[in-house]
């Protein structure tokens, strides 16, 4: 029985030290901690902008997918667990239905930003961040906010009390993303998105589904608007 406490325990330590990191990864690598950029005489360079988007990139896979991805292993969870995984097949069908419910809202959001893109480089390395994000922010922080400790994978789920807690959390988290360094009218929009990708991500037990609707909000307007410039 002592074995027992003992295991439950470290697996309480595990999933706690686990959410702490989630905050901490949101906040210091994308959120307010950062502050506001440094002012320079010049504006950097292309050079210097992708190499700090690389830079970020990097720390977001390390330490937003390969170190939570040990931990959660030592707690004696799969990958799976947390969203890295196939997606059932309801949720592939609430993928397209969502695509299209917020590709609009990118539209919208990209006639009203002044330059709201980057170079493609810089561009590309924003949308491979993403998946660490989802990885921490909706797949890690809704399945240890769960009973199970794990995203249900198959068959259909209520939103109780525990899983609509965790979908806030999430959705919190996301905005808490966008604190300080996007648009203020991306800011706004943060909150609901954030909900519909924890949404999404808990009824189909993946982050890709998700995932992708977050690369179609960013790359179809951005796609037009080159084709459009060209």
């Amino acid at each position: 029985m002592r074995a027992g406490l003992r295991a439950n325990t470290g697996h309480r330590v595990i999933t706690f030290a686990l959410l702490v990191g989630v905050v901490v990864y949101v906040w210091l690598l994308w959120g307010p901690a950062w502050g506001p950029p440094a002012k320079l005489d010049s504006a950097p360079s292309a050079e210097q902008v992708h190499a700090a988007a690389l830079r970020l990139t990097i720390n977001s896979f390390v330490f937003g997918f390969l170190v939570p991805g040990v931990v959660l292993r030592l707690a004696g969870l799969r990958l799976a667990d947390a969203g890295i995984g196939l997606p059932n097949l309801a949720g592939l069908r609430l993928g397209v239905f969502f695509a299209f419910l917020c590709v609009p809202v990118g539209f919208w959001m990209a006639a009203r930003v002044p330059n709201p893109w980057g170079t493609p480089l810089f561009e590309t390395l924003e949308l491979l961040s993403m998946i660490p994000e989802h990885f921490m922010i909706f797949g890690i922080t809704l399945a240890l906010m769960l009973p199970a400790r794990r995203l249900p994978r198959f068959g259909p789920i209520s939103i109780a009390g525990p899983e609509l807690f965790a979908i806030l959390v999430a959705a919190a988290l996301f905005l808490l993303v966008h604190l300080g360094n996007k648009p203020a009218l991306e800011v706004l929009l943060a909150t609901p998105i954030g909900l519909v990708f924890a949404y999404l991500t808990l009824v189909t037990g993946s982050i890709w589904p998700a995932l992708a609707v977050h690369w179609a909000l960013n790359l179809l307007p951005m796609a037009w608007h080159a084709l459009r410039s060209t």
